[in-house]
């Protein structure tokens, strides 16, 4: 063996192996499926989609104040989509209890688009109402308020 400072070819290298970092020119990108969410706010259509994905970008963000708000105003639609049960179930009426997999369901409603904006923009009225009065949280909450307001002008 040399001591000089060639390799030898029957000898392996010190230095670590480096895979190849080379992708073919036609492959995507490795996180171009990672991101659902619309990237443009014309891609958004629905106060749904767009309450979704700005949960996305708050969380992204690390802005926990962001998502709680987002999270809120979408929980509000969904609680709006609830019905009332109509029949409180008796006990011990086993002879007429439903069996099966979502066969005591009921179906929920299904608001437009007006009406979930509406929802939206009642929340986002809730919210700067409370900021009104003396509260350690007021600037917080009109933060809160105005996010929903910014979503509702950016949407189509």
């Amino acid at each position: 063996m040399t001591t000089d400072a060639t390799t030898d070819p029957d000898e392996p290298e010190n230095t670590p192996a480096r895979a190849d970092t080379t992708a073919p020119a036609d492959a995507a990108p490795a996180d171009a499926t990672a991101n659902t969410a619309p990237d443009t706010a014309s891609d958004i259509t629905s106060v749904r989609t767009a309450l979704r994905a700005a949960i996305v970008d708050a969380m992204r963000s690390r802005d926990r104040e962001a998502a709680a708000t987002y999270r809120t105003a979408l929980a509000a639609i969904d609680n709006a989509e609830a019905v009332p049960a109509t029949q409180a179930p008796r006990a011990g009426a086993i002879e007429s209890a439903s069996l099966g997999v979502g066969v005591a369901d009921a179906p929920r409603r299904t608001l437009t688009e007006l009406q979930m904006r509406g929802i939206v923009a009642a929340e986002a009225d809730a919210l700067r109402k409370a900021a009104q009065a003396p509260a350690p949280r007021a600037d917080s909450l009109r933060r809160e308020a105005d996010r929903l307001r910014r979503l509702l002008a950016a949407l189509p």
